[in-house]
């Protein structure tokens, strides 16, 4: 599921857990503007939430920071959600200005050590993660959307979101002449 946004892994996460766990969950870690709303569905009727899922940028990089600092419900967990996300190939976004192999980013490379997730749908494209380096640490969320029925800027939404990549490769790893921390 973390690796390639497969729908059915998904679905049957979904199916064991029960969404409504997941809705708690949210309310727990005091998420008030992201959640998941539904499972994964070809179709959309009337009688189903108008989308997947809802997300602030502000939320969802506190969320990263939090997995990043060991403290989202327990260290144990934290270091769960921090294997799962190493695992995600799609580097196409801000992650794509770290350089990396999208198969093969587990472990530091090239002194950054990057856990991200990204999204997709018709006019949505979404990066969170958090990137670790020798001058610093950030964790990001950068979100983009546009109406689906208008002109398609999503090469320019990518090369902004690249850009944004190569201010976070700066900054943890002592380009920009300053440091950072957590």
């Amino acid at each position: 599921m973390a690796s390639v946004s497969d729908n059915l892994a998904t679905n049957v996460l979904l199916e064991r857990i029960g969404l409504d766990q997941v809705k708690q969950l949210a309310k727990d870690l005091g998420l008030t503007n992201t959640a998941l709303l539904d499972r994964v569905r070809d179709q959309r009727g009337s009688e189903h939430p108008p989308g997947l899922s809802i997300g602030s940028a502000g939320e969802l990089s506190q969320f990263m920071s939090l997995v990043s600092r060991r403290e989202l419900l327990s260290p144990g967990t934290s270091d769960r959600m921090s294997r799962w996300l190493a695992t995600d190939t799609d580097l196409s976004m801000v992650a794509s200005a770290f350089g990396l192999d999208p198969l093969s980013h587990v472990e530091s490379d090239r002194g950054l050590l990057l856990r991200n997730k990204t999204g997709t749908d018709a006019g949505v494209r979404a990066d969170v993660g958090f990137v670790d380096g020798p001058e610093g640490s950030f964790a990001y969320a950068v979100v983009a959307n546009w109406p689906e029925n208008g002109r398609d800027p999503r090469d320019l939404v990518l090369t902004a979101m690249r850009r944004i990549g190569e201010g976070l490769s700066d900054a943890v790893s002592g380009s920009s002449g300053f440091g950072v921390t957590r």
